[in-house]
This record gives C-alpha cells, structure tokens and sequence, in this order.
C-alpha cells in the first residue's frame, strides 16, 4: 500500500533576480515617509512649545499687571491720606491764626483733632515686581520707607487728638482765652496743666512738620511711577492715575 503525500512539493531551481529599483524605491520610500514624519512631528512640538510659552508669558503678564494695578490703588491711598493730612492742619492752622489776630498763637492752641482715622497702607512684594524687575531698587526702598512713616504718622496723629481733647476737657474757656492773649502762664491754675501740656506741644509741631515731609516725600516719588510702569509693560498707555500737587494755604 502506497501512501500519499499530502502535498505535491516541487523544488524550483530557476528564480527570477531580485528587482532591485522596487526595492530601493520602496525603502527609499520608507525613509522618505520617516523623514517627512518626524519633520511633521518637529514642528508640531515646536509649536506646541512656543504656544506654551506664549500662554504662561501672558499668565505672567497679567498677574504682573494685575499685581500692578493693585500697587497704584495704594498708592492713590497714600497720597490721598498724607495730602489729606497736611493740608488739613495747614488750613486748620491758618484759621485759628486769623482768628487769633496779633495775639502769639502755637500750633497745638489751634490744631484741632483729626476726624476719623485712615487705614494703613501695607505694600506686598509681588506688587513692586515692575519696579524690582526693572532695577529701580531706590524707588522700592523709599517707597517702603513712606508708607512704614505714613503708618507710624497715624498713630501720633491719633494720639494728639485723644491727649489734647482731654486737655481741653480741663481748661475753661476764660483760661484758654488768657492762653491765647499770652497772659495766663502765671495763672495758678494753668500751672497744674503744665506737665499735661509741654507733650501736647511738643507733638503737635511734630506731626504737623511731618505731614509736611510726609507729602514732599510723595511728591518727590510721583514722577517715576508712570515711565518705569510703561516700559516695563512696553505699553505706553497702560492706566496710571496722576495728581495735582497743591499747595496748603500758608500758615505761620
């Protein structure tokens, strides 16, 4: 019994050659196509990059900006608290001297209390990066310096209201009338108040010289807000508010 194979297998000895210009072609190809890929896949990573960095660099720009705009809404506090507190003992002052006449009038007889209380002003770093970026470090300390003296101001002033309503409290009018008139001095009963009064005086011509520093120290610092801003944002009209300098009515 003969058993059959199951395949009919044939040996070929007689192959065609190779078609060599189909297979560079085709590897060529291949390489090509790798190629042009990876060139795609370039430029989309370039892309993606630079769209990356586009996106955090205007995060940045409008957190600084927005840091910015924070620092000029306190500033507008500081100078709005330290004009309002030199030109109200200026005009404060002025007419208590007027009322006065010829007679000798010093400052704590007619400087009267401040009415209400400001708040203070507290600058954060992230809020002078404009200013700190562009190298302006002597803006940055003296800036500083001014709101620390600004905030210290407050106190002295609150504290010359208090001390000197509770001076007034104990003198009559007739004796504050013969004070004024220069000729209560001697009187025994002013000379009891005389401890009370000697700090009175004393801090009253100091928070009244203060304001007046307090404000040319403002006015002084105001010019080199606007163009540090400007450049640095490279934005020629990026908001800033400006004030006009005044001047307090003048007293002796």
């Amino acid at each position: 019994m003969v058993l059959l194979s199951p395949l009919d297998v044939r040996i070929i000895d007689n192959l065609s050659p190779p078609d060599w210009w189909n297979i560079g072609f085709t590897g060529g190809a291949a390489i090509l196509g790798a190629i042009i890929g990876a060139g795609i896949a370039f430029l989309i990573a370039r892309q993606t990059a630079r769209e990356n960095r586009d996106a955090i660099q205007s995060a940045r720009r409008q957190t600084e900006e927005a840091a910015t705009l924070r620092l000029i809404v306190k500033w507008m506090e500081l100078v709005n608290s330290i004009a309002g507190y030199h030109f109200n003992m200026e005009r404060t002052i002025k007419a208590g001297t007027e009322d006065a006449g010829d007679a000798p009038v010093e400052t704590w007889m007619v400087l009267l209390p401040q009415i209400g209380k400001p708040q203070e002003v507290h600058i954060d770093p992230d809020e002078l990066i404009a200013f700190t970026r562009s190298r302006e470090f002597d803006f940055v300390t003296e800036l500083l310096r001014l709101c620390s003296r600004h905030n210290s101001a407050i106190y002295g002033v609150e504290a010359y209201g208090n001390r000197r309503e509770a001076l007034m409290a104990m003198i009559t009018p007739e004796i504050m009338d013969q004070i004024v008139s220069g000729g209560a001095w001697q009187h025994a009963e002013l000379r009891p108040l005389m401890p009370y009064i000697l700090p009175i005086r004393m801090l009253a011509d100091q928070i009244r010289e203060e304001a007046k520093s307090l404000y040319a120290d403002a006015i002084k610092l105001q010019p080199s807000f606007r163009p540090t801003i400007q450049k640095y944002f490279s934005d020629p009209k990026f908001p800033f508010p400006g004030f006009e300098t005044g001047k307090a009515p003048e007293a002796p």
